[in-house]
């Protein structure tokens, strides 16, 4: 029955007419200000106030524990002086995304689980981009939307299994996500016209090795998903971590290894302010 439902649902998402969300224009232009040297904090405010949910849901995440002050933060001035351009441009971002995926009604704890993950794997992108001298703002732009395309698949597989009146395993399903999920997440780089770095972590983060352009993306994209791995599934031992032929692509030590794994805190407490 599971191998009807995968045929089926490979049969869906090849389909070229299969309905993709739009990208909200308030997360394109974030988007496009990542790669844009002359934004200014007037210009996201400007940007961010174009939406009253977007602007109420950042302000509420400014003032949670993972960034919260003395002084309760009440306006994007406020925010923007207290976390910089970049970091409140990262949360505009990711909760545009959240809003205009992850949402599939029956589906909530693959969801959160989903949406956890992707969270992590941003935030530890960042860190490896960090530590390395890299990109920080490229990278973590990769982290967060390498998988994008697992919540449609996942809506369209729910939608599957309740007409053939079955039910899948959480881990059944997260396979099912991990096996199929790249020719929807290629086909929203394009629809959403977005960088050709966050395409190239998705197409080559199976087989990194013959990645040919935006090395340093895919390759921290790679471990980056590996250590939220090893944080959202709280692995007990992270030496096979450590052991992973990607920590050779990216030149590093044990010791980067363990310090990057050192920030498993600082990860969950920004995981539980956007959740």
């Amino acid at each position: 029955m599971h191998e009807n439902i995968v045929e089926q649902l490979r049969e869906k998402l090849s389909d070229s007419s299969i309905e993709l969300p739009m990208l909200p224009e308030v997360a394109q232009k974030v988007i496009a200000m990542t790669s844009s040297e002359d934004c200014d904090a007037s210009q996201l405010s400007s940007l961010i106030h174009r939406d009253q949910s977007l602007a109420g849901n950042i302000l509420k995440i400014t003032n949670s524990a993972a960034y919260a002050g003395n002084v309760k933060i009440v306006s994007l001035q406020q925010a923007i002086s207290r976390l910089g351009i970049n970091l409140l441009r990262e949360i505009a971002l990711a909760v545009s995304v959240q809003n205009s995926l992850f949402n599939v009604p029956g589906q909530e704890k693959i969801i959160s689980y989903l949406w956890k993950h992707s969270l992590a794997s941003s935030a530890f992108a960042k860190e490896i981009a960090r530590s390395r001298r890299r990109n920080v703002e490229s990278s973590y732009l990769c982290g967060l939307l390498h998988t994008i395309g697992k919540p449609i698949v996942l809506k369209n597989l729910h939608d599957i299994c309740k007409e053939h009146k079955t039910r899948l395993t959480p881990e059944e399903t997260l396979q099912i996500l991990d096996d199929e999920h790249k020719i929807i997440s290629m086909r929203l780089t394009t629809e959403w016209d977005l960088p050709e770095q966050v395409s190239k972590s998705i197409e080559f983060f199976d087989n990194f090795a013959e990645c040919d352009n935006f090395e340093d993306e895919v390759y921290t994209v790679v471990l980056a998903h590996l250590c939220a791995d090893d944080l959202i599934d709280d692995c007990e031992d992270s030496q096979d971590l450590a052991d992973h032929e990607i920590i050779d692509f990216l030149n590093l030590y044990p010791e980067d290894v363990e310090e990057i794994l050192g920030k498993k805190e600082k990860v969950l407490e920004l995981i539980n302010s956007m959740g």
